[in-house]
């Protein structure tokens, strides 16, 4: 592998949740590793965005934000990452990539599915 597609390429990452608060990772990592999802879970496969919150810890779809009051999840759709604002205090853009140093994660959709009602 040249230097140049190792710098260009970037992990390519999931995570399935098992239930009491296990999750599986798995995905193609740029080191060349690759780990498979599981086919015994009902849980769906999500990806991780490629950005970090506020906090440093990497976002994934599914994920539940907080950015000045406002809550939302993060969803994929129209081929880029979203935040889906259900607590809204103002009025803010759907693009992640706009919130992510200002948001912080404070709860995923399988765990704690609460938060995202007012």
């Amino acid at each position: 592998m040249s230097l140049l597609a190792n710098k260009t390429m970037k992990d390519i990452k999931y995570r399935q949740y098992i239930g009491h608060n296990i999750w599986h990772h798995w995905g193609i990592l740029k080191k060349g590793c690759f780990t498979s999802p599981l086919m015994s879970t009902q849980s769906e496969s999500l990806q991780y965005t490629g950005l970090p919150d506020k906090n440093g810890v990497e976002i994934c779809e599914g994920d539940i934000v907080k950015e000045q009051g406002s809550v939302g999840k993060v969803v994929y759709g129209g081929g880029i990452f979203k935040i889906d604002w259900i607590i809204v205090r103002q009025e803010w853009s759907e693009t992640l990539r706009y919130h992510n140093e200002n948001s912080e994660i404070i709860g995923n959709i399988q765990e704690n599915l609460k938060l995202l009602k007012e």
